[in-house]
Formats: C-alpha cells, sequence, structure tokens
C-alpha cells in the first residue's frame, strides 16, 4: 500500500476523478464495491473499505487519478491480482484504491515468442489462452494469482529451473512514474535502470506498472500432478525430499513444493492430524520423471501424476490448496539445502503446533532454488540483485503458514508464526547454513525483503525510487 496524506481529502479528490471519466469509481454501500472487495484472495483484504474503488482502463486513466490523489495529498493503494497476504498489500482503509482489474489486455506477439499483458490479467486465463496455442510462459502455478505481483516479486515458476524466475522473461514494462503522473516504458535501451529494478524490486516501489511484456516459448504438454502423504509416511517423505535433492543438479527440469498442513477433514483422513501435499511439476512430457521416483514411491490417498497442459495443473493446485477468502499469514526463510536440517525446522514447527488457536490450521511448506534457477537467473540480472547466485548446493525455501478464520486468533497466530520463524532462523544460523534472502511475495510485511538482497542492491533500489519518485508518493 502506498500511504500519501489522510483520508478527510478523499471526497474532493473523488470529484475530480469522476470528472475524468468514463470508468467506474465504485462508492461504499454498492453491489459493485461488495463484488470488488470479495475479489480478494485473502480475508484480512477483503475487509479493508477504502473511500473509492478506482477502476481505469487506459494508462491515461491511472496517469490522471495519480495527478488527482497527489494533489490531494490522498493515501491510495493499488491492486492488481489482489492475492497478497498482508494486510495493506493491496488494501487501505485510508483514501482510495486504484483497482487495475479491467487493464486486463492479453496481446501475443506475431512470432509467438512474446505476449504483452495487462496488470488485471490472471494467470489462469493466460495459460488457458496459451495452451490453444502450445505457449507457455514462466508465470504463476495457480490459476488465481495476477500478473504484476507475481512478476515484479521474483516470481517462482513449474518452469524456473529452465527458465529462470517469473521476473526474469520481463522484457519491458509501461509504467506511471513521478507525481505528475508521467508515462514511460522501461526496457533494455529506455530505461534499464527502472527495468532492473522492478525485476525483484516490486512493482509498487517505484510507480504503477499499466502493461508488461514476457517471454513466450513452445510447450506441448507436461508432466505433473499431486499426492498427498499422511503423517505415518513423514520419515520416508523426508528422504524421498532428499533423494530429489540430490538429483537437482542432474535434472534442470523439474519443480517441487511439499506443503504439510493441519488438515479439518477428519472423516477422509482418520488416525492423522498432519497429511502433506506433494505438488510435482516436469518441464517437458516425459511420462514419470525419474526426478520424482522416490516421491511417487510414497504410499498416497490421491495421486494425480499425468500428462496434462500447464493450465490443467494451474487448476488443479487452485482446487487442491483453495484458501480463497480466509484469514492468511505468510512468513519467509532462506537456507542451504541440509537434509538434518530440513528435518529439525520441521520439528521445531510440529512442536510448535501441537495445539494451534482453534480455527487455525497451520502449514510448512518446502520449496527449492536450484542451482539452476539462481545460476540462469544471475546470468540475466535478477539474481544478481537478490544476491543468491550459487552454491551449486540448491536453497531451500520455506514458507511458514496458516489459515483461519476467527479475528479474534488473529494476534495468536502471528505470534506463533513469528517465534517459529525465529527459532527455525536461529537454528539455520547456529548450524552455518542460513541465508538472509527473503523472498517478497511470500515475506510478512515484517520482514525486510529489500534489505535481504543487501547493502548494495538496497542503494541500488533507494537511488531508483529517489529518480523515479522524489517526492516519494509511490514510498509513503
Amino acid at each position: 500500500m502506498a500511504v500519501y496524506a489522510e483520508k478527510p481529502a478523499a471526497q474532493e479528490a473523488i470529484e475530480a476523478v469522476v470528472a475524468l471519466q468514463p470508468f467506474p469509481v465504485i462508492l461504499p454501500g454498492t453491489e459493485e464495491f461488495l463484488k470488488v472487495q470479495e475479489s480478494y484472495w485473502n480475508a484480512q483484504q477483503r475487509s479493508a473499505a477504502p473511500s473509492a474503488f478506482f477502476q481505469p482502463h487506459t494508462p491515461e486513466h491511472v496517469s490522471g487519478i495519480v495527478q488527482e490523489i497527489v494533489r490531494a495529498r490522498l493515501a491510495f493503494a493499488i491492486k492488481g491480482g489482489g492475492h497478497s497476504s498482508n494486510l495493506g498489500g493491496s488494501s487501505t482503509n485510508d483514501g482510495v484504491t486504484i483497482d487495475l482489474s479491467r487493464l486486463d489486455h492479453i496481446v501475443i506477439a506475431k512470432d509467438k515468442k512474446t505476449v504483452r499483458l495487462g496488470p488485471g490479467v490472471r494467470w489462469g486465463v493466460l495459460f488457458r489462452i496459451l495452451d490453444e496455442q502450445k505457449l507457455a510462459a514462466a508465470g504463476g502455478r495457480d490459476a488465481s494469482v495476477g500478473v504484476p505481483g507475481f512478476l515484479f516479486g521474483g516470481g517462482l515458476s513449474a518452469w524456473g529451473a529452465k527458465h529462470g524466475w517469473g521476473s526474469d522473461s520481463i522484457i519491458s514494462a509501461d509504467v506511471v512514474v513521478l507525481a505528475d503522473g508521467t508515462l514511460v516504458t522501461a526496457d533494455q535501451q529506455i530505461h534499464p535502470d527502472l527495468l532492473r529494478a522492478l525485476k525483484g524490486g516490486g512493482a509498487h516501489n517505484f510507480g504503477i506498472v499499466t502493461s508488461v511484456t514476457i517471454k513466450l516459448h513452445p510447450c506441448d504438454g507436461m508432466w505433473g500432478g499431486m499426492q498427498i502423504v499422511s503423517d505415518k509416511s513423514f520419515p520416508d517423505l523426508f528422504e524421498a525430499i532428499d533423494c530429489y535433492a540430490k538429483s537437482l543438479a542432474q535434472d534442470g527440469m523439474a519443480n517441487l513444493i511439499v506443503d504439510v498442513v493441519h488438515h479439518n477433514d477428519p472423516a477422509r483422513f482418520k488416525d492423522t492430524e498432519l497429511i502433506a501435499l506433494v505438488q510435482m511439476a516436469y518441464c517437458e512430457p516425459t511420462p514419470e520423471p525419474a526426478v520424482f521416483q522416490a516421491l511417487r514411491e510414497l504410499p498416497s490417498t490421491h495421486n494425480s501424476g499425468r500428462l496434462a497442459s500447464s493450465f490443467d495443473f494451474e487448476t488443479e493446485m487452485a482446487e487442491m490448496t483453495y484458501v480463497t477468502a480466509k484469514r492468511n499469514i505468510y512468513w519467509t526463510i532462506c537456507m542451504q539445502y541440509n537434509k538434518d536440517l530440513l528435518k529439525a525446522a520441521f520439528e521445531i514447527w510440529q512442536k510448535s503446533t501441537a495445539g494451534p488457536p482453534a480455527s487455525a490450521a497451520p502449514a510448512f511448506d518446502i520449496q527449492f532454488l536450484a542451482p539452476a534457477l539462481r545460476n540462469k537467473s544471475a546470468r540475466e540480472g535478477l539474481g544478481e540483485l537478490f544476491g543468491i547466485q550459487g552454491p551449486d548446493e540448491p536453497l531451500v525455501n520455506l514458507n511458514v503458514a496458516a489459515t483461519w478464520t476467527d479475528e479474534k486468533d488473529d494476534k495468536a497466530v502471528t505470534s506463533l508464526t513469528r517465534n517459529i520463524v525465529a527459532d527455525i532462523e536461529e537454528l539455520a544460523r547456529t548450524r552455518g547454513f542460513y541465508s538472509p534472502f527473503n523472498y517478497m511475495n511470500y515475506a510478512h510485511r515484517e520482514q525486510d525483503v529489500i534489505g535481504s538482497y543487501g547493502p548494495e542492491k538496497q542503494a541500488f533500489l533507494r537511488r531508483l525510487s529517489a529518480k523515479y519518485d522524489p517526492q516519494g508518493v509511490f514510498q509513503k
């Protein structure tokens, strides 16, 4: 959220923006206002009630809105897909919210090597179109995730080991910058410093992106699917994860997410408190990839491994991990992979969540930042910003998370997850495997993402912010 001033000026600014019509200005108390609130993924963000939602149709509309907001010194937020887990990530209770959902253009180049996207596009919509043309992009793995937050926060995709971070695929971006609403294009020839900063520095730290062009690549299907493993098989699960980790150096096509959760379905999962959702993806249509063999041999109550389209797998993840409209929290931790350390980190989480708040379902997510991902990314610029290129061993990105329903549990869940993260980080430091990198898209608002890139990169991003946003409109 960008906060530029206090709420009393809202009415004057809203009236000025209404004069910029035609585009919707949605006010509280209307059915349309409720629909926009319900388009947020997270219950905390859904509860935010700005003085108005502005829904521009064109970059010029966005420019005009910025000018009026700055003139009125009004608080504002910027909403793309609305998938942030943080209250205030794309919402506000003060001022107004610029909702970019109507900027939803999808324009595939004639040579089918690139696509130009509006910030209102969600990955599921794009992948449905790309599948029909046997194309794919390094985009989100969940169909409901929006384009801008994913890309400009880095973007971990099923294609990471082969094509790098999602941000590595960015060729250019059209951005509203400066307090006067100036429109600029950032690419390798014009404003290349801004393009570099956008790749992992977060779009809303520098302006409002109204369009982004990314690379496409051929895709005639892929292998993937999900397994559900009960806690009785967890010792074997961690051995299978170790086999996968050791195979990453030889196989740069695989992507794995292991999501351990406290389930809420005792009728289906009897005599078990925890289950693991094992989500596998392979960038080629190769049946039963060897890199997943140990995982595939685990006893499971659900197993959907198959050859299918990228859209099919995105839809499956959205359905299997559906937590829309619940309260959510994410914290990120990064460390060098070590089997014993990973098991010890899990044990900290398991013991700490043995008696969670009544409405909460804590989760422990494991993902790998493979050497192929980091080294390819470093060659193309983004990895250099993150500062995580090398060594040859994989890094592990842990996501300590929870969903819950009762607002009364907010403080307890936040305290619980915060303490788990502190304990795991201390353990990783003690054993010499800690990495300071905080992945923006999984970070809690208390975590210092930009600072985790290192002092040199932080200074670069601050210089760029001062250059393109000297009044701090997008920083306050």
